[in-house]
C-alpha cells in the first residue's frame, strides 16, 4: 500500500508538473511565494487543477532547504525539457519532410524511432522530477501532500458530477 501511495503521488506531481512549467521565487520576507492561483489554476480540458507542491510550502510545513532542493532540482527540469523538446520538434519536422517527400518507410521508421526515444526521456525526466520532489519530503509530509490531493480529487469527482447532472437536464 505504501507504494501504491508514492506511485499515486509521482503521478500526479508529474501531471502538475508537465501543465506548466513555472516555479515561485522566495519572498524577501522569507515565506514561499505561491504561483498565482495555486489551486484555481485553469486547465482548459478539466476546469481546476490543483497547483505545485511549492504552492502549499505552509500547509506542509516545507522548509528554505527543501524549497531549495525543489528549486534546483526544477530548473535542472526545465533546462533538460527545453532541450529535449526542441530535440523532439526537430525530429517530428524531419518526420514531416520525409512523409512529404514519400520517403522510403526503413527511413520513415528511423525517424518515427528517434521521436519514440526522445518522447521516453522526456517521460522519464518527470518521474526522475517527481522522486526527487518526494524524496526531499518527510513522511509526514508525504502524508498531508497526499490527503490534500485525494481531498482535491473527491472535490473535482463531486464537481463534475453535478456539472454533468446539469447538463443533462
Amino acid at each position: 500500500m505504501k507504494s501504491f501511495s508514492k506511485l499515486l503521488i509521482v503521478f500526479f506531481l508529474l501531471n502538475f508538473l508537465s501543465g506548466s512549467i513555472v516555479f515561485s521565487q522566495t519572498q524577501t520576507s522569507g515565506s514561499s511565494s505561491s504561483s498565482p492561483n495555486a489551486s484555481t489554476r485553469n486547465n482548459s480540458s478539466s476546469g481546476q487543477q490543483f497547483g505545485f507542491i511549492w504552492d502549499y510550502a505552509k500547509p506542509l510545513g516545507l522548509t528554505q532547504i527543501q524549497l531549495g532542493a525543489m528549486k534546483l532540482a526544477f530548473e535542472s527540469f526545465q533546462k533538460e525539457m527545453i532541450k529535449l523538446n526542441a530535440d523532439l520538434s526537430l525530429s517530428e519536422l524531419n518526420l514531416q519532410d520525409l512523409l512529404s517527400k514519400n520517403a522510403s518507410l526503413k527511413k520513415i521508421k528511423k525517424q518515427v524511432e528517434k521521436s519514440a526515444v526522445i518522447g521516453g526521456e522526456i517521460r522519464y525526466q518527470r518521474i526522475k522530477l517527481g522522486r526527487t520532489i518526494i524524496g526531499v519530503l518527510t513522511s509526514e509530509q508525504l502524508k498531508k501532500w497526499h490527503a490534500m490531493v485525494e481531498k482535491f480529487n473527491q472535490e473535482q469527482a463531486s464537481h463534475s458530477s453535478k456539472v454533468s447532472q446539469k447538463q443533462t437536464h
